[in-house]
């Protein structure tokens, strides 16, 4: 959501990173085939950025825009090449370097692509595009390695916090954090024990506040297809997973994507699959 912060959580292997690559690509897409024509920065902070899927994802989303006939309104400079030229890639290595890398860099290349995009406005031929995403992976990690006190760490992730907020608003882009789960400990009367454990994202309250909006990513039952729309239709039709037959049983799998929190829609959940080139819905 363009001038605000979102945050997608899950288990690792439950498709963050991939689904923020395709956020990245995607951002690329023209105006005239339903995009925002925009640039990406994707600040990797845990080393898990993936160039050849990126280019996967870029050859696909250029095959598709030709495929649906959409010469005629989709300009020829349109290809898998100027995807990847307008997705920005920063790898961090701490919380500290996260920190300097999103009030420097990033906020740098959003303004001077800003001014570049304004200035050369009625230059069609132009390959500049404006900053729409900002995507953040990995955040928890950065702060879990750094060295220090609790309180330092508290301190640079509320400025973090804050200056993430800031940056989406002022500059009307889109920024999306990736975050862990973690452990808590919760208070239940009607358990044996008096408790329970639960897994809630990462980074405490003070980043819970953070986000207006707030996506769970999960993969339920490890039930696979050959086609994406066989696994609804399979579980429709089965009162029972044991049923399915093995020939049912194959790639990709079926996951699901929770929206937990968010001050523009209601909570729901939605289905998809992660394929050789990207993120489909089923």
């Amino acid at each position: 959501m363009p001038g605000y912060v979102t945050e997608i959580t899950g288990e690792p292997g439950s498709g963050k990173t991939v689904l923020c690559t395709q956020f990245c690509v995607d951002c690329t897409l023209p105006k005239c085939a339903g995009g925002v024509d925009g640039a990406a920065i994707f600040v990797d902070a845990e080393g898990s950025f993936d160039s050849l899927v990126a280019v996967r994802m870029a050859g696909a989303l250029a095959r598709h825009c030709r495929r649906e006939g959409r010469q005629n309104t989709v300009p020829a400079s349109f290809d898998a090449e100027h995807v990847l030229r307008n997705i920005l890639v920063v790898r961090t290595m701490d919380a500290l370097d996260l920190d300097a890398a999103v009030r420097n860099f990033v906020t740098d290349e959003i303004r001077q692509r800003a001014h570049n995009y304004a200035a050369n406005t009625r230059n069609e031929s132009k390959d500049i595009r404006p900053i729409r995403l900002v995507v953040l992976d990995g955040m928890a990690s950065a702060f879990r390695s750094m060295e220090g006190s609790y309180r330092r760490r508290t301190e640079i992730l509320v400025g973090l916090s804050n200056y993430l907020k800031d940056l989406a608003a002022c500059h009307n882009v889109a920024v999306v954090v990736c975050n862990h789960l973690t452990s808590m400990v919760r208070t239940v009367a009607s358990s044996e024990n008096g408790c329970e454990l639960v897994k809630v994202p990462a980074l405490g309250c003070v980043w819970a506040h953070s986000s207006t909006t707030r996506i769970m990513l999960n993969r339920p039952g490890r039930i696979y297809s050959k086609i994406f729309y066989r696994p609804v239709v399979a579980l429709r039709s089965h009162s029972n997973v044991t049923d399915l037959q093995e020939s049912d049983l194959c790639l990709p799998e079926v996951r699901t994507c929770t929206l937990e929190k968010s001050i523009h829609r209601p909570p729901g959940m939605a289905h998809f699959v992660i394929t050789d080139v990207g993120v489909r819905d089923v």
